[in-house]
């Protein structure tokens, strides 16, 4: 066998689909809530988009948990639309009140949610951080905005462990029961060059060493190793040879699965991945009787598994056809 696999411990807290989960961090955090969606999990991911580095990733919870104020010039004006320097290009406005209310409104319902979560996931992906030259502060998207106006830096390991000391405490602050899972993201930097990623990956890696270490319900997932180890094949990766593949992706994410469900919740899983291939089922003749049988059936089978798993959705979408 031409691969080397490893154990993972199966974890000390598991998650069902009564669980709230939040997954934030570089874009294999969205690849990890995506999974977790379509499993019928209730996510919030990246809600200030995509970021980078766990300085950056601190400052967006204490935007969404502090109330903190964002100062003026952390907002910039590029091509007539306004962003915020502290959150991804994803979150803009054509004006700068437009723009705060939009964040007023994310804050208002992700902070609402973290609340009452039962885990939080933070996916790290680079220890290098840009600094705004005026301000000196480290920013989580430069905007398009020229380099000239940031200096690139690499976190120490002591800079890193502190903002993930510092998040773990104000995200036990607002919810003492909630379980905070760290992985580092197996997406290479190749613009910090290959020597210099894996010294920020490593650094990284050893910072959710140390901050699990400390604290009883911080925990961490080996995304990083699975990718780079167990999957350490060019065919496991896209066409850039840096991202996985949806195959990939889903080797992963079902180990995510393993690691964090129990038997009952992983078999309501199956269930629902073998109704979901039977809805994605396209008739050729909509109106024969085979095909009202077969809504029927499929209708009975997910109002039977929306026990436990919420596919009103899906019930409804079924019943309209019926109609």
């Amino acid at each position: 066998m031409f691969r080397t696999t490893f154990y993972i411990p199966p974890s000390p807290f598991t998650i069902n689909h009564s669980a709230k989960l939040v997954s934030v961090g570089s874009c294999f955090a969205d690849v990890i809530g995506a999974k977790l969606e379509e499993s019928k999990f209730e996510v919030v991911k990246n809600p200030f988009g995509v970021i980078y580095n766990p300085v950056s990733i601190l400052k967006s919870f204490q935007l969404l948990l502090n109330n903190t104020v964002l100062p003026n010039n952390s907002f910039v004006e590029n091509e007539g639309v306004w962003y915020n320097y502290y959150l991804h290009s994803q979150i803009n406005a054509r004006s700068k009140e437009g723009l705060l209310a939009n964040i007023k409104n994310i804050t208002a319902i992700t902070s609402k949610f973290i609340g009452q979560a039962q885990l939080v996931i933070i996916t790290l992906g680079t220890a290098f951080v840009y600094k705004q030259k005026t301000t000196n502060e480290i920013v989580a998207n430069c905007h398009k905005v020229p380099n000239a106006n940031f200096t690139k830096e690499l976190l120490s390991l002591s800079e890193i462990t502190t903002s993930l000391t510092q998040l773990v405490d104000l995200l036990k602050t607002v919810n003492s029961e909630v379980n905070i899972l760290f992985t580092v993201s197996p997406v290479r930097h190749i613009k910090d060059t290959m020597p210099l990623n894996n010294v920020s990956k490593s650094l990284l890696r050893l910072a959710c060493h140390e901050v699990c270490e400390k604290y009883s319900n911080a925990f961490y997932f080996p995304a990083f190793e699975i990718m780079m180890d167990d999957l350490r094949d060019y065919r496991f990766y896209k066409e850039d040879m840096i991202h996985p593949t949806a195959l990939a992706e889903n080797y992963i994410g079902d180990k995510f699965l393993e690691t964090f469900t129990d038997e009952t919740t992983r078999k309501y899983i199956k269930q629902w991945d073998k109704l979901k291939k039977a809805l994605e089922h396209k008739p050729f003749q909509p109106q024969s009787e085979a095909y009202k049988k077969f809504i029927k059936e499929t209708t009975t089978q997910l109002k039977q598994l929306g026990q436990y798993i919420n596919l009103t959705k899906e019930i409804e979408g079924l019943q309209q056809k019926l109609e």
